[in-house]
This record gives structure tokens, C-alpha cells and sequence, in this order.
């Protein structure tokens, strides 16, 4: 289990294997049936109206479930090469001896340029260049651009798929991710909790193709998502699946469509993944409208039941076959962009909270 505040780097190089890059299979296009994805939008349309603002309604106490929010202790910052749990280095805002929280996970950004070092080395964010402006913090490489606010929590990124390929992805063939990896404020039995509200605002601030024409893109392999994961784990050490877990999953924009599918299915398709089972209910269940670009898009919804919904269909599906919703916990994830294709792709997000309700 993530805690915040590791005793020490050992500890967090040895629980960061779990987030050695959420992967989506190759045939990301591959929806769950109709009729799965019918039941999810009636069972959530009453979830749609949840909790304002505010961290208590009823009996219902919230606290949040990030470490440091804001991200004043920093960030480490992950290898270029995917599976290297050992960090690069780490970035500081303020004079602190708290280990982050946070770490940036850059897998494949300038894969495609690896035989030159110093070409390589320019898609490598620890040595990006960076801009402080009192709380607000910038960071330029090659590909992607990271402003931080450190007082408000508001963010920006972008990520140039224009600047990663060559030429259009194959299959088999990695791509570059600019993805936010965080711990949990304290472990979350999610038998204990009474609602899981995710709560967020932000605005798809640019989508640009850079693909000569539109009969290059293959759509199971080409496209730009901005993604949101919660690792969904067994810590019962008594249990047969103990440390098996599931990549809980929110597609909150995805270049192929506005309403995005429900999708199910094992992390795969290329060398290195986790093998375990991916869950993402479809957009609607938690998007009242479709995510569009330049308009600003509000979610402000329950997750508790979706994710029982996770661990049915993994049962379903031969995953975690002896886990009981009491052996679960709430262990981290990330956030951010992966670019299948040759897009760019840039957000501005002003509320990013996960409030646990207990």
C-alpha cells in the first residue's frame, strides 16, 4: 500500500513497480457489449447529481485522497525507458525533508530519436527547462510542457505527438506518455467508505492532427486520451489474490469519439506491462456531456459503485476469482495524457480532487 511520506526511497522504488506505466491494449477500441454499457448508464443517472462543494453532506465525512494536492514537496521524475522503477531525479519547490508524493512518469517520450543522446536527452523532463513565477512553476522539453501551481493546485500540460513520431505508429510500437503518478493520503478500505467522488474541471485546450492525411490513421492503434487511473488493489495478505490488483479507469477524452465506450480487458500489447485487468465504465456514466475541445468540461461523480462494477467483471473475466470487496484498497494511480498518434494534445485543469466519503 502507497502511504504518504515513504520512510525511505528503497521502499518507494519497491512499491513503484505498480505504476510502471498504465498500458492500454493495442485494440483499445474494443468496447464492452451494449448491454453492460446500457445497465451503466441507468444505474448512474441519479450518481450524476452528487455531492457539491463542501467535505461533509449528512453523515457523509470527505477527506481528500491525494497526498499533498498541490504538490509543494515536488515530484520524482521516472525513466524515459518503461518498467525502470528507479527515479531519475527529483524536482523541489520549497526547502523540504518530506519525499514527494508525486512522481512524473515519461515513458517512450523521444523513443523514436534514442540513437542520438543528446536528441534523446531533450525529451528527458528532469532536464527541461523551468520558469518560476512565484507559485506558479514551467517546465519545457522537447515534446511537453508542465506549468504547476503550487498555492491553487491549477495545471497545465501538453504533450506534441508531432514531435515523438517519425511516422505514423505501428502496431507493436511503443508511444509517449506525460502522466501524473500519486500516492494516497492514508489507506482507503473501500468497504469502509460510503462514496468515492471524483471531482474535477478542466478544458481540452488543443487537439491538433499532425498526420499528412486522414487515410494514415488507423484508429486501433492511433489516438490522443487524457486518462485517470486508480489502482484498485487486494492487501489482504490472507487472500489468495493478495497484491493482484485492477487499473480502475476514467477515459476522460479520447480523439476517436465523444461518447467513449465502456472497455474492459488485460493490460497488454507491447513487452512491458502489468498484466493486470483494466476497467473503464463508459463517459457517460460520469460525463454529462461529452468532452469537447475549448469547452470547459465539470465531473462531479460517486466511483464507489463503478468499481464494484470493476470487480465483478474482472471475476467475470478470470481476474481476482477469490477477491472479496473487503479485501480491497485504494493504492494510487495516475493521471494524464498517452498519444497513440501523431497528435498534440494540451489541457488546463483548475479542480483535480478524489474525496473519499466515510
Amino acid at each position: 500500500m502507497k502511504i504518504r511520506n515513504f520512510s525511505s526511497l528503497a521502499l518507494l522504488i519497491a512499491t513503484s513497480l505498480l505504476l510502471a506505466g498504465c498500458k492500454r491494449i493495442e485494440t483499445s477500441t474494443q468496447p464492452l457489449d451494449t448491454e453492460v454499457q446500457k445497465n451503466e448508464v441507468e444505474n448512474s443517472e441519479e450518481e450524476l447529481g452528487m455531492i457539491k462543494d463542501g467535505i461533509e453532506k449528512g453523515d457523509i465525512k470527505e477527506v481528500q485522497v491525494f497526498a499533498d494536492r498541490n504538490f509543494k514537496n515536488g515530484f520524482f521524475v521516472r525513466s524515459q525507458t518503461d518498467g525502470v522503477a528507479t527515479p531519475l531525479g527529483v524536482i523541489t519547490f520549497e526547502q523540504t525533508e518530506i519525499e514527494p508524493s508525486w512522481s512524473i512518469g515519461q515513458w517512450y517520450c523521444g523513443y523514436y530519436y534514442r540513437q542520438n543522446q543528446s536528441l534523446y536527452d531533450s525529451y528527458n523532463f528532469l532536464k527541461a527547462k523551468r520558469t518560476d513565477n512565484d507559485s506558479k512553476h514551467t517546465f519545457v522539453d522537447a515534446s511537453k510542457k508542465v506549468t504547476l501551481d503550487t498555492e491553487t493546485g491549477e495545471m497545465y500540460l501538453r504533450l506534441e505527438g508531432s514531435k515523438e513520431y517519425l511516422e505514423p505508429r505501428e502496431q507493436n510500437q511503443p508511444w509517449p506518455h506525460l502522466l501524473f503518478e500519486y500516492n494516497t493520503e492514508e489507506q482507503f478500505k473501500v468497504s469502509e467508505l460510503k462514496s468515492l467522488r471524483f471531482n474535477t474541471e478542466f478544458t481540452i485546450t488543443k487537439m491538433k492532427s499532425g498526420f499528412v492525411n486522414e487515410a494514415q490513421i488507423d484508429p486501433n492503434l492511433h489516438t490522443a486520451q487524457f486518462v485517470f487511473y486508480i489502482i484498485v488493489k487486494n492487501t489482504n495478505p490472507a487472500s489468495p489474490d493478495f497484491n493482484n490488483f485492477i487499473w480502475f479507469g476514467l477515459n476522460l477524452y479520447d480523439a476517436r469519439w465523444e461518447i467513449v465506450p465502456a472497455y474492459a480487458s488485460q493490460d497488454s500489447g507491447k513487452e512491458i506491462n502489468t498484466g493486470a485487468f483494466i476497467y473503464q465504465p463508459i463517459s457517460s456514466t460520469y460525463c454529462k456531456v461529452p468532452t469537447r475541445v475549448a469547452e470547459q468540461q465539470i465531473i462531479d461523480y460517486d466511483l464507489l459503485p463503478r468499481i464494484e462494477d470493476a470487480l465483478t467483471a474482472a471475476k467475470q473475466a478470470g481476474f481476482l476469482k477469490n477477491t472479496h470487496w473487503e479485501d480491497l484498497s485504494l493504492c494510487g494511480g495516475n493521471f494524464g495524457f498517452e498519444v497513440t498518434g501523431t497528435y498534440d494534445i494540451a489541457a488546463e485543469i483548475s479542480k483535480l480532487d478524489l474525496w473519499a466519503g466515510k
